[in-house]
């Protein structure tokens, strides 16, 4: 399955860290919650323009090969910015965890009228050996 969801925003704008009964905690932002509920809109919309699939596609112990093209809405950062929001975006729908995310191919473009990740998740085949 090939996903196409929207530009994640920078990683430093995805969690806040905030003192709770003593203890320091990371919370998702407000930002965060709002671009997992555009990727869960994405894979859905897929799924039903596809006739159905069980998810998380990858089910564990499955380990995952992902394929990513990201095209940034402007001409600065680097590539590895987005990619922790968009993999803890796609929990639950391509894979369970990204924990099992043992191979990952990215490649960077630029397009300022539709920032978007096209994520494209198989499931990794050792060779066989020599």
């Amino acid at each position: 399955m090939i996903l196409t969801v929207p530009y994640p925003p920078p990683v430093n704008r995805m969690y806040r860290s905030v003192v709770i009964g003593g203890h320091a905690r990371v919370l998702l932002s407000k930002e965060a919650r709002q671009y997992k509920r555009l990727v869960s809109e994405a894979f859905l919309e897929r799924v039903r323009r596809d006739g159905g699939c069980v998810y998380p596609i990858h089910a564990k112990p499955a380990e995952v090969v992902l394929n990513i093209a990201l095209y940034r809405p402007r001409r600065v950062g680097d590539i590895d910015g987005a990619l922790k929001g968009l993999l803890d975006a796609l929990q639950g729908y391509l894979f369970e965890n990204d924990s099992q995310v043992c191979v990952l191919h990215v490649w960077r473009g630029d397009d300022k009228v539709n920032p978007r990740a096209e994520v494209c998740a198989t499931r990794y085949v050792p060779a066989a050996p020599r």
